[in-house]
């Protein structure tokens, strides 16, 4: 192991590690900028409330995006440390499927179901 791929190792065990994640466009074939956060669950919530928008592209086109898992980066070093390739981790079909729509094609939080 050289000492890339050790820094590598102490770095993914450590709190300062954050997750990068990036909406990808599938019609333009495109990633948008990347953004950090600390876990899966946030990158969801980020991507939940960027389609809930009004006038976004990706609320009026949400079955052309997805939210993809690029890898992580030390916010001690600033070394980034990307997946060998990236991993979807929900679309927004996914979206239309769990029914978070209103009759308004207005896009919900589930917690916001009663």
């Amino acid at each position: 192991m050289n000492d890339t791929d050790q820094a590598f190792v102490n770095e993914q065990n450590h709190p300062s590690v954050i997750e990068v994640y990036s909406i990808y466009d599938n019609q333009t074939g495109i990633f948008d900028t990347p953004f950090f956060t600390k876990d899966i669950i946030a990158a969801k919530r980020h991507f939940i409330m960027v389609a809930r928008q009004e006038r976004s592209v990706i609320r009026n086109f949400i079955d052309d995006f997805s939210l993809h898992y690029l890898g992580t980066m030390s916010i001690k070093s600033g070394m980034m440390y990307p997946c060998e390739e990236t991993v979807e981790v929900l679309t927004g079909l996914d979206l239309l499927d769990q029914d978070i729509f209103d009759g308004e094609n207005a896009l919900i939080l589930p917690e916001d179901k009663q």
